[in-house]
């Protein structure tokens, strides 16, 4: 289980829940929690927030990606 995982299990959140409010499929922020997928860092900083938790805390040692995919 991931740090993300856990943190947001305790909040009673569900996938669906945080990948609208970070505004993304529900199936990529499964990536994301998993770690699959990069996470763009303004992405990481909404998860962080959402999850009241530093974002150290969360997804070091992983790295962030600058740019982000448009969908069409």
């Amino acid at each position: 289980m991931t740090v993300i995982e856990q943190k947001r299990l305790e909040k009673g959140y569900t996938q669906e829940y945080m990948a609208k409010a970070i505004k993304v499929s529900t199936g990529c922020y499964n990536m994301y929690e998993n770690n699959q997928r990069k996470i763009p860092k303004n992405k990481a900083e909404k998860i962080a927030k959402i999850l009241n938790c530093e974002i150290d805390r969360l997804f070091m040692p992983f790295t962030f990606t600058n740019c982000e995919t448009k969908q069409t």
